[in-house]
């Protein structure tokens, strides 16, 4: 570690603690890292002055070969203090592997009782010995460097086990089908009555009649409890450990892979699947949504990462369809807006007691309208453990230990490919674990020397300022350097792009802009008409990117989060007709009593303040650039014409209220005299892409597609859940 001194080390929070850091923003609790309070108070008491390091383990088993049965079962470690923006980027090495647990299948155990039994005690028995050292360093401490060169004494304390359901079980000792966490058994997860957490002096007392005379009153003891009789369970003699509430939730598994996946279920036995799978075909493109253009009812072997952009559209499906025998869908739409609401507010990155009051009413709004999949013969009970994990865990987790990006699985089901799949594949299939193992520590020295190197020539900087993370990204918008097109002429972008109206919107654009006074509508149409364009072709961009970027400022790294397609149909290499994409967007405006940005348009119409001040749907149409030298001699000097402009077509402002059934604002195309109305505004004034779902009505008409949709159609519906800055945005 001391030969890395600009890798993650020098990311830990330093403070005696360590974990949480809470905030105060108007008298409310902010939730962002693991928190150490109970650990620090009961250490506090005993040794003045210690640092917690909050130890986060994880286990998961996973296949090395595609045609032979091969797994491989590692173990990873981690620690609370690294900030979570830093921990789950693979490249920083945040996580590290601990070792490779056995995977045999104990055939000749015949006796399934006896054979689940030792895969237990074979589990427990090999983790302890790997997390030997933490016992007694936990109690008494070690003085380690940190990254700012101070010694203090840490104490390593296991805070969190992250792992799907088959792992938690396994580490808490449970039986199948019941609650890790709580004494809730398999016929009991769907009470209204809270379960606390497992007693742990109890289950530790049981254990420790194992060694006992009577095998008998250890048994049946853990049988009253509720877990299996363990022998030497890893986690027993760890201090200031309580299992049951090292438990984390796992929104991989347990939301997109359960939750999700049942409900999408349902929605396919409550509806005809034909009609959904018209509808996935009919959707408009967007940067962030995915097309199911053969439907999603036929859809077998889902990922999570299928199931997450499932949920993106999932309501717009379903939100005009008719139920069977004419009952009201009125509840099952709740429902499921109750569960996206439910999903995407469990992954906020920032949580504070408001946002997790509303979190809550979410999960009451599903329990009070999921009678409904009772009602239609879909479901008989809700024993589900991920819906009562869902229900009765995640706010007590989230209290206790941070948001959920904290212990998600999936940052470590990625840590498979660096540290199982490729070191399988380094090796000659033969005794492999010895090969993986050395081939791993020498990638990692050589990571560490590459790492010291880069830090030295960079001058041995300090360590960056850690800033608290934005529940939405700072976005950047892009555009690129040479344009798509450097000459269109102005009647090809009325005639290939639909800018129909492109010279009298440009011509009351530079009136307006010229005299940034308030001009009337007449005003500017007597203007017009002695107002000559002094160019006939522009500079055309063709697509709009917004980016972010790294909030720590490491790497310099950007990650594109957003992008506007605004091109027309083109002939690709085969001949084939490939249809044009205007996509919609999201624009600034003023809450002005007659215009847009201050400023009026032939076929316009007004805009008055709404539920969201300050932004408005409206389609691109195409996106371009003026001649610099164009306009100077029209213009009053000192007049700047922004670099980009975009030409729109304005859809109606946002009602002031959501439907209260499904939360989604409905709006539709905005007509002056017959024509659409447009405008011209900086592609500054783009806040960033927005996805509409087509009000189909009881049958999607089928001459509609998803590339001639939004002409077709006239009323929407503002798609929240296309991403987590949209809902946020615009929820």
């Amino acid at each position: 570690m001391r030969s890395n001194p600009h890798g993650y080390i020098m990311t830990c929070t330093l403070a005696p603690g360590g974990g949480i850091r809470r905030h105060v923003i108007s008298q409310s609790n902010v939730f962002l890292f693991l928190k150490n309070d109970r650990f620090q108070v009961k250490l506090e008491s005993k040794c003045p002055g210690a640092t917690i390091i909050p130890v986060i383990l994880s286990s998961d088993k996973t296949q090395v070969t595609l045609f032979r049965d091969k797994s491989a079962y590692p173990l990873y470690l981690t620690i609370g203090n690294i900030p979570k923006e830093v921990r789950r980027q693979p490249s920083q090495h945040a996580y590290i592997l601990l070792g490779y647990l056995p995977t045999t299948k104990l055939e000749h155990i015949t006796n399934k009782a006896a054979w689940r039994r030792t895969i237990g005690n074979l589990f427990h028995a090999c983790v302890s010995r790997i997390i030997h050292p933490i016992k007694v360093t936990g109690l008494t401490g070690a003085p380690m460097m940190s990254g700012d060169g101070a010694i203090r004494r840490v104490h390593p304390l296991l805070a969190l086990y992250i792992g799907d359901y088959p792992e938690q079980i396994l580490v808490a000792g449970v039986k199948k089908g019941d609650c890790p966490t709580c004494p809730a058994t398999k016929d009991e997860l769907d009470s209204d009555e809270g379960h606390d957490y497992r007693d742990m002096d109890a289950v530790l007392e049981a254990l420790d009649l194992a060694d006992g005379p009577d095998v008998a009153v250890f048994v049946r003891e853990c049988k009253r409890l509720g877990i299996k009789p363990l022998a030497t369970p890893f986690w027993r003699d760890l201090p200031y450990v309580h299992i049951f509430r090292s438990i984390s939730p796992d929104v991989l598994h347990q939301l997109f892979q359960g939750v999700i996946k049942y409900i999408i279920l349902w929605i396919k036995q409550a509806y005809t699947p034909a009609e959904i799978d018209a509808r996935c075909r009919r959707l408009p493109p967007n940067h962030h949504i995915r097309l199911f253009m053969k439907g999603i009812t036929s859809l077998s072997r889902l990922s999570g990462h299928e199931h997450n952009q499932i949920c993106r559209i999932l309501l717009g499906l379903i939100v005009d369809l008719r139920l069977p025998d004419n009952q009201s869908p009125v509840r099952l739409i709740q429902a499921v807006r109750a569960v996206l609401d439910a999903l995407y507010l469990s992954q906020y990155p920032l949580h504070s007691d408001e946002t997790l009051e509303v979190f809550e009413d979410a999960i009451n709004r599903f329990d009070d309208n999921k009678q409904i999949f009772i009602d239609l013969g879909i479901r008989f009970h809700f024993n589900i453990n991920k819906f009562h994990y869902l229900r009765r865990h995640y706010i007590n987790a989230i209290k206790l230990y941070g948001t959920t990006d904290n212990y998600n699985t999936e940052y470590t089901e990625r840590l498979h490919i660096d540290l199982v799949k490729d070191a399988y594949r380094s090796t000659n299939r033969k005794d492999e674990y010895p090969q993986m193992t050395l081939w791993l520590e020498r990638k990692e020295k050589i990571f560490r020397h590459e790492t010291f190197l880069r830090w030295k020539f960079a001058g041995a900087p300090s360590p960056a300022t850690w800033h608290p993370p934005q529940i939405t990204e700072r976005r950047h918008l892009q555009m690129t350097r040479y344009p798509s097109r450097k000459r269109v002429p102005l009647t090809e972008l009325a005639m290939q792009y639909g800018a129909k109206l492109i010279r009298e919107a440009l011509v009351a654009y530079f009136i307006q802009l010229d005299n940034p006074g308030h001009l009337t509508r007449r005003q500017i149409e007597l203007a017009a008409e002695s107002w000559h364009l002094p160019f006939q072709s522009v500079a055309v961009y063709h697509k709009i990117k917004f980016w972010n970027q790294d909030s720590q400022g490491f790497s310099g790294k950007t990650q594109t989060l957003d992008a506007v397609h605004v091109k027309p149909s083109y002939k690709n290499k085969r001949g084939q007709i490939v249809p044009g994409r205007f996509d919609t967007v999201l624009i600034k405006v003023k809450n002005d009593a007659d215009g847009v940005n201050g400023i009026h348009y032939p076929r316009c119409l007004i805009i008055n303040a709404h539920i969201l001040p300050g932004l408005r749907v409206a389609q691109v149409r195409a996106v371009f650039s003026i001649p610099k030298l164009a306009t100077a001699s029209r213009l009053h000097r000192g007049t700047s014409v922004p670099t980009h402009l975009a030409y729109i077509e304005l859809f109606s402002p946002f009602p002031p209220q959501p439907d209260r059934h499904h939360g989604m604002y409905r709006i539709k195309r905005c007509f002056d005299h017959g024509q659409r109305s447009v405008a011209i505004v900086p592609v500054t004034e783009i806040e960033r892409s927005a996805h509409l779902f087509p009000i189909f009505g009881p049958v999607a008409p089928r001459e509609w597609s998803a590339s001639t949709v939004l002409e077709q159609c006239l009323t929407f519906y503002v798609n929240l859940w296309s991403d987590r800055h949209a809902y946020i945005t615009i929820r």
